[in-house]
């Protein structure tokens, strides 16, 4: 019950600040098998004209509302771009409304309803919408791009090939190993993994086997939309790898931008610098896609 008077709260804050803002933020619904998906679409403008739109989605535990600060806050209005965020399934809007709203391997079925309710309003250009996801969401995300050629652009923070892979690589030789987690860790952990992947699970073994189908080497071969990659020095380990052999397996124009600390954005998806990692993407955006 706390969690979710607290998760309520959050939303309301968000709301009201969204009030403030010019044009106001809108609450949507997006028609998704049974039910809705909770999210915001936040125009550049209110003239209702035609404009270049990013769909921003988080990863494993996300909040919708949080795509909103992962994409500098009105720094894509400042650019002239729509921004849509989203709870989708396995993520804390749904799964508060809908418990059997969890995590699924194809999330470029979620992502296509999501692009259908994007190009039902008039104010979303069609040859200018793009997907962003960090963390799991870089794994949704290029499922997506590589299904659906309505996509005119993607990027993946970072790109997810293999989840179940990422998750059981142990570190690489002569790291030192990781502190053992405590009983507490333990239980926070495998509380979350029922709540988002499967109420099933009551091991480690039993989330890495649940996520043994999360691949998207099939589909990214599917590409044909620019794609920029995006990566930081404190990724996990296991993960930069992927994104190495994503650069090879892409067979659609590709950038790729590491991040690092020099230039204070090597934390995970770039958290210690938004403001640097959301200029280089609305710069990009700009330049593959036009103003």
């Amino acid at each position: 019950p706390a969690h979710r008077r607290t998760w309520d709260e959050s939303v309301r804050c968000f709301a009201a600040a969204g009030e403030q803002r010019d044009p106001a933020a809108q609450r949507i619904e997006i028609p998704y098998e049974h039910t809705t998906l909770p999210g915001w679409f936040l125009p550049a403008a209110e003239d209702g004209a035609p404009r270049p739109t990013l769909i921003a989605m988080g990863g494993g535990d996300a909040s919708g509302e949080e795509s909103y600060f992962h994409c500098g806050g009105e720094n894509a209005a400042e650019r002239g771009w729509n921004l849509l965020i989203f709870h989708g399934p396995g993520h804390r809007g749904a799964l508060h409304r809908d418990p059997t709203l969890r995590w699924r391997a194809d999330y470029e079925v979620v992502l296509s309803r999501v692009v259908d309710f994007a190009l039902g309003r008039a104010d979303v250009d069609p040859s200018r919408m793009a997907l962003y996801g960090v963390s799991l969401g870089g794994y949704a995300v290029l499922r997506a791009a590589g299904c659906d050629p309505r996509v005119a652009a993607v990027i993946p923070n970072s790109a997810v090939l293999d989840f179940h892979e990422m998750a059981s690589t142990p570190p690489p030789p002569g790291a030192p190993p990781p502190a053992p987690p405590s009983p507490s860790t333990i239980r926070a952990a495998l509380d979350l993994y029922r709540w988002t992947y499967d109420p099933a699970i009551d091991s480690r073994a039993d989330f890495l086997e649940r996520i043994r189908d999360f691949t998207s080497t099939e589909q990214v071969a599917g590409i044909r939309c620019p794609v920029l990659s995006i990566s930081s020095d404190g990724e996990p380990p296991s993960a930069l790898p992927q994104v190495e052999r994503f650069a090879k397996l892409c067979p659609a124009p590709l950038t790729s931008r590491h991040f690092t600390a020099d230039e204070g954005a090597d934390g995970h998806v770039q958290f210690t610098n938004l403001p640097l990692v959301t200029d280089t993407i609305f710069d990009w955006l700009d330049d593959v896609l036009g103003r």
